[in-house]
């Protein structure tokens, strides 16, 4: 797929902001970055009205801290961008308003959606009635980052927008994608005092969905080998995943879906520049990613269900 050579800017040059920018030069585009580190890999800019005013972007991709997401997205209107743009998950770290109409194409960077495992799932789901869902996903904060110490990692803070819930919160999102809205959540979870840090550790999720399936959602910093599975229990059968070991069973029949490491990232990004995919997380799913959190977090809070 020939892609038209457009100006990308990475706001944010972290282990995430490497890879968008490694996989977009990669691509063709041309590159540069908006961060305060010393680096001769791309053209850097410092601040966020030099990039705007001297470089031009056409393509923007938010890969700063959280926390910083929204006021990010909130000043690019006023440098005149209306062009695509790409903001890492979560989408905010709090509930906010999106700017309506301002960019041309806009997206969260959910790039599971585009795993050939979730695409096989999605086909499956189209001809069967589901009953119940179970996904599992976790692994060790201290390997995620290798060479980065946990008390560094923006992972480890919450006031960052750091911590489990919403790290893996594509578990979420892919749930919202394949079963719809959902009614109502309960959960217990939070910071356990195992890894030394300030933000939510570990999370047991009960959820029901509007089209009545039931979903269990257990997503860990704690986990050793990690782990990434879903289980889908329909009316006639039942399908496993598991997208860390590469498998799945559908009625314990095995289908093999080679995937590469970058390919979720690649397929999303020529979505993204192609302005036309479905598959995107649109800015509003985005949204009801941050509301199912901030949900999530009010459930266990109060030790009740909580009501969409």
């Amino acid at each position: 797929m020939s892609v038209k050579r457009e100006r990308a800017l990475i706001i944010g040059y972290g282990s995430i902001g490497k890879r968008h920018a490694r996989l977009l030069n990669d691509m063709k585009l041309e590159v540069a970055l908006l961060t305060q580190q010393k680096t001769s890999d791309f053209l850097c800019y410092r601040s966020l009205s030099e990039a705007m005013n001297v470089y031009f972007p056409t393509y923007i991709v938010v890969a700063n801290e959280t926390w910083r997401h929204a006021q990010t997205v909130r000043e690019l209107p006023g440098y005149g961008f209306d062009g695509k743009l790409l903001v890492e998950k979560p989408l905010f770290s709090e509930y906010e308003k999106w700017p309506q109409e301002a960019f041309a194409f806009s997206g969260v960077a959910y790039n599971l959606r585009f795993h050939p495992f979730i695409q096989r799932i999605r086909r499956y789901l189209e001809t069967e009635t589901s009953v119940a869902v179970s996904v599992r996903c976790g692994q060790h904060l201290s390997e995620w980052r290798p060479g980065t110490k946990i008390e560094n990692s923006y992972s480890a803070s919450s006031e960052a927008g750091g911590g489990v819930l919403r790290d893996l919160s594509h578990e979420l999102d892919y749930l919202l994608w394949l079963f719809g809205p959902w009614s109502r959540v309960t959960a217990i979870g939070g910071n356990y005092d195992v890894l030394g840090i300030d933000a939510d550790e570990c999370w047991s999720i009960l959820m029901e969905m509007q089209s009545g399936v039931s979903a269990t959602i257990n997503i860990s910093y704690l986990d050793r080998p990690a782990q990434r599975e879903i289980a889908i229990t329909t009316r006639t059968g039942t399908l496993k995943a598991d997208l860390v070991n590469a498998t799945l069973f559908i009625d314990g029949k095995k289908e093999t879906h080679p995937t590469q490491r970058d390919q979720t990232y690649l397929a999303m990004h020529h979505a993204m520049l192609g302005g036309e995919s479905s598959d995107i997380c649109s800015a509003k799913e985005g949204l009801a990613v941050v509301n199912l959190i901030q949900s999530i977090e009010k459930a266990s809070e109060s030790r009740n269900w909580v009501s969409a």
